[in-house]
């Protein structure tokens, strides 16, 4: 693989990175569990499986930037 097929391939996985970020948020807060600050009534699995679905996404984004920015570097260094 080339350098500059290498570098764009970072690139890429950088942009989709970004565009989950900001579409999903970073992962990193006070996970609910499902509770209801306003409500005692109980747990929402509804909740607590979207806050796992955003977490997910959140990592992979993160993944996603971690790994683009290491193939830029690849290719940086192998010139």
């Amino acid at each position: 693989m080339s350098d500059k097929a290498i570098n764009t391939l970072g690139l890429v996985l950088e942009l989709l990175g970004v565009v989950i970020l900001f579409r999903f948020g970073m992962p990193f807060h006070v996970p609910t569990g499902g509770a209801d600050m306003l409500s005692a009534e109980g747990i929402d699995q509804a909740a607590v499986a979207l806050e796992y679905r955003y977490m997910i996404f959140g990592y992979a984004g993160l993944a996603l930037l971690v790994l683009g920015t290491l193939l830029q570097i690849i290719a940086t260094l192998r010139r």
